[in-house]
């Protein structure tokens, strides 16, 4: 049981041998990265015995050739996250940073944490290419963005608007028609100088010469359109070989990003995880083979918590003291990895009521509540909330909101019985109203609660995406509802701030001086709020809520056997609780 600890450099390393207990085997000496510097290096580590294992660090591309020639040589090596290594065993006071410490280090991690060490494999070399090629692709995606903007720049100021004359998709090697077509037709004088008869048959010959189809319309919409366009730079030589050599760029990066895409989907296809990543809703080959190359072997994350820290989207606890964070962790994953004979699985994890049966839950509270007064329409109202809500909501939250609900109906029954007694009739007739309102408002806030914990804005705009509801009215919706915890803190700010001046903020100041507090209080909150409908509404429209096409979704929002059955069950209940009881 011995260790072996590399630390990497470009173009050597420092080797050090450990046995256990931290005893000494090999003072640290320097390999290089050549074929014969690794050959030593193997001929050293078989002399150490068969229960050897190699660790070093994932360093840039460094320790890449090392590996992949340690691990081709039947030896155990492997290569972990540098910060596992930073935070290992800093238990002394001096700083000391050289590569003989660092390679003593990596070895007694390696000791420390045998057990969890896990062997490179070949599937790691084509999981390291995919990461290879997705890079490669992201930096040429950049530049091909770069390309067509700088296009489209220069064909507003020689053919305006003629990158949006076309919506063909782009092709399967990258190439898309407004691109061929500027650099055919590249300057609106070239297309007017021709008459119609001319610039027809031309088009029409540019089509069947690039494979495209012809419409016979199409030609006279681009002639007359170009006859009232205005160009900023010449018809000339010049101006031709910039819009022609622009197009040429586009055109190479294009190639170039189909190229590796496929290559991409080719290699992620001979991974095991590819057809469990393929099926996730909302991701496609492109999605799936990026998710692969960045997230790595899977199963090296033993919990749903593992990847989101990875990620580094899963905040660490905080406390200090009488200090503590209220969450310090990711509450609804929707996705849940286990293994099976071997084979990386990811499921869905159980979710709860959809938000369209919560709204439709909701719509059909209201009508039964307005139609109706009877005290069990009302107990069955809440029984379905809570119901709902239980599925989302711990158990202690769901005893607390039915205690709440029991309270209020022996506030409502404690003062009918008040009626036979010589009380005043306003102390008795202002609780009872308080309890009836609150009864009837009750299920609406709980229903409200459940949805905040069950469903983000994202499934919320998928969920009305699918009920066809004009894109006005998502917007709306989801605009209302970022506004309601915004316009909460929003006010404690305002009140914090009133506070600071010296204004008394109490409920007793609010009633005995109600026009100093709609001034104080209400007006600024009135001008925050026009504000934080405006900010929210330009915030939607970046996003994309306004979009005409098809949108994906990252989260998997559909209909389950539970919301089918909230949706015939409830109102069944409803109808029996009216006419039987």
């Amino acid at each position: 049981m011995n260790a072996v600890g590399i630390d990497v450099s470009k173009g050597k390393s420092t080797v050090i041998a450990l046995a256990p207990g931290g005893k000494l085997l090999a003072r640290p000496f320097e390999v290089l990265h050549t074929k014969s510097g690794i050959k030593e290096l193997i001929s050293f580590v078989h002399t150490l015995g068969a229960d050897t294992r190699i660790v070093m660090e994932h360093t840039g591309r460094y320790y890449e050739p090392l590996l992949q020639r340690l691990a081709a040589s039947d030896l155990f090596v492997t290569a972990v996250n540098p910060k596992l290594i930073k935070d290992f065993g800093n238990n002394t006071l001096r700083k000391v940073k050289t590569d003989k410490a660092d390679a003593k280090k990596i070895a007694r991690y390696a000791l420390d944490n045998w057990c969890d060490l896990r062997q490179h494999t070949g599937m790691d070399t084509t999981r390291t290419q995919l990461k290879t090629l997705n890079r490669q692709f992201a930096f040429c995606m950049k530049q091909k963005t770069a390309c067509k903007n700088n296009l489209i720049a220069l064909i507003d100021q020689v053919y305006p608007g003629a990158n949006t004359y076309f919506e063909s998709p782009a092709r399967a090697d990258g190439s898309q028609k407004w691109v061929d077509y500027v650099s055919a037709f590249w300057h609106v004088d070239y297309v007017c100088s021709m008459r119609l008869s001319t610039f027809t048959e031309r088009y029409r010959k540019w089509c069947h010469r690039h494979g495209y189809n012809f419409q016979s319309d199409k030609p006279r919409m681009l002639w007359e359109k170009a006859k009232d366009l205005i160009a900023m730079l010449p018809m000339d030589k010049m101006t031709k070989s910039l819009v022609q050599t622009a197009v040429a760029q586009l055109n190479v990066l294009s190639k170039t990003v189909e190229t590796l895409r496929t290559q991409m989907i080719e290699l992620a296809e001979k991974l095991p995880e590819y057809p469990v990543v393929i099926a996730m809703n909302g991701v496609g080959a492109t999605l799936a083979s990026q998710l692969i190359a960045e997230i790595g072997d899977i199963t090296r994350f033993p919990r749903r918590g593992s990847l989101t820290a990875f990620a580094g989207v899963d905040p660490g606890a905080k406390q200090s003291g009488t200090m503590q964070l209220r969450s310090n962790k990711i509450e609804r994953p929707h996705f849940i990895i286990h293994q099976t004979e071997g084979v990386t699985i990811l499921t869905t994890s159980s979710k709860p009521f959809d938000f369209r049966t919560m709204l439709y839950l909701n719509l059909l509270l209201m009508c039964v509540l307005i139609f109706s007064g009877r005290q069990e329409v009302l107990i069955l109202s809440f029984l379905l909330s809570i119901l709902v809500f239980a599925t989302v909501g711990s158990a202690a939250q769901t005893v607390k909101f039915i205690l709440g609900f029991l309270a209020l109906l022996v506030l409502q029954y404690g003062a009918e019985l008040l009626r036979s007694t010589d009380l005043p009739c306003g102390l008795i007739l202002v609780p009872q109203l308080i309890a009836f309102i609150a009864l009837r408002i009750y299920p609406f806030v709980v229903l409200g609660i459940a949805l905040k914990k069950s469903t983000n804005i994202a499934e919320i705009t998928t969920a009305l995406s699918r009920l066809r509801l004009h894109r006005g009215i998502i917007l709306s919706i989801v605009v209302m509802i970022r506004y309601l915890p915004a316009m909460k803190d929003d006010f404690r700010v305002i009140v914090d701030a009133m506070r600071l001046k010296g204004i008394p903020v109490s409920l007793g100041y609010v009633v005995r001086h109600p026009m100093k507090a709609i001034e104080y209080f209400v007006v600024p909150m009135l001008f925050r709020s026009e504000k934080i409908t405006e900010e929210f509404s330009g915030a939607a429209l970046v996003k994309g809520y306004e979009y005409s096409g098809t949108r994906a979704s990252y989260f998997d929002v559909r209909m389950g056997g539970k919301d089918w059955a909230m949706i015939f069950l409830a109102p069944l209940a409803f109808v029996l609780c009216m006419t039987l009881v």
